[in-house]
């Protein structure tokens, strides 16, 4: 085993890129497209994020497409963010990209958080909301 001097550590990692969430309202839908990473540094922050953009009962999608990781904690995340939505009685589903579905496939085995294939529409005025780790 060889072990290094702590002056001859490498460089931190340069930060990953900023995770952001761009909000779409269509009559009776929110669609939240998602971009950047999910990990633990930023998962409480996502679903607190996500949560923070739901008003009132129209049915939420996720769209995770451009997601290019997500951690486990992600997927506890989006189990706190089904636990509220539920609650709220607000209908949900999440459009999982590859980064995604890879995740919910091992985490998920028993599709407790709802999945769907279905494009959601773009339109209307959408904002951009940044959630810094």
């Amino acid at each position: 085993m060889t072990l290094a001097a702590l002056n001859e550590l490498p460089p931190t990692q340069p930060p990953r890129p900023r995770l952001t969430l761009t909000p779409h309202e269509g009559p009776g839908e929110l669609t939240v497209r998602v971009r950047g990473d999910v990990d633990a540094a930023n998962a409480k922050d996502f679903a607190d994020a996500v949560l923070a953009l739901v008003d009132g009962d129209r049915r939420v999608t996720l769209d995770l497409v451009e997601l290019g990781f997500l951690a486990i904690d992600g997927v506890a995340a989006l189990h706190a963010v089904k636990a509220r939505l539920a609650h709220a009685d607000v209908p949900w589903t999440v459009l999982p990209g590859e980064a995604a579905l890879r995740v919910l496939r091992l985490c998920d085995p028993e599709s407790v958080i709802p999945v769907t294939t279905r494009v959601p529409v773009r339109r209307g005025r959408g904002g951009l909301r940044l959630v810094e780790s």
